[in-house]
């Protein structure tokens, strides 16, 4: 027996709305997850590092600042790239970069805060600005209102004619 006619493109759009409804939640743990940590970072333990790269590079909207940093924990030597949670990631202007790039000059001695379960997990300035958590939980707000949208509106049939 065949499903009803329309009945597939239900299927289909349903399908998709709970694609998007997965990925709006996985957006919204990953956001949870940073800012959990950015929140915490300024509790984590700390240990000695020095900066081995500090330079603005060219990306496709601006120039961000590229950081990296040395740094021993358990014995191990690690290296780490993030400066801060929060806005050094999304903010793309020449000063921005320029002015971290003074901060951090190759050699200098810096205090490094890394996670106490995960020592690769790194940063040189703690804490939270909640900039990481509104634009992920807007990205996660924009697709679990897609899946909504698509779930109570399954694809639209084409138009039928009328027959005589």
């Amino acid at each position: 027996m065949r499903p009803a006619p329309g009945r597939s493109r239900v299927v289909v759009g349903r399908s998709l709305a709970v694609v998007l409804a997965c990925l709006g939640l996985a957006q919204l743990s990953a956001a949870l997850v940073v800012y959990r940590n950015a929140s915490q970072s300024p509790l984590w333990p700390t240990t000695h590092g020095t900066i081995v790269e500090s330079r603005v590079v060219g990306v496709i909207r601006g120039v961000r600042p590229r950081i990296r940093y040395a740094y021993t924990v358990d014995g191990r030597t690690l290296e780490g790239r993030n400066v801060s949670y929060g806005r050094v990631r999304g903010d793309r202007s020449n000063a921005h970069a320029r002015g971290v790039v003074e901060r951090y000059q190759v050699g200098d001695d810096v205090t490094v805060y890394f996670h106490p379960g995960h020592g690769r997990i790194a940063i040189l300035e703690p804490g939270a600005d909640g900039y990481p958590l509104l634009t992920s939980c807007f990205a996660a707000a924009l697709w679990l209102g897609a899946a909504t949208l698509v779930w109570l509106r399954p694809i639209a049939r084409p138009h039928q004619r009328d027959h005589p």
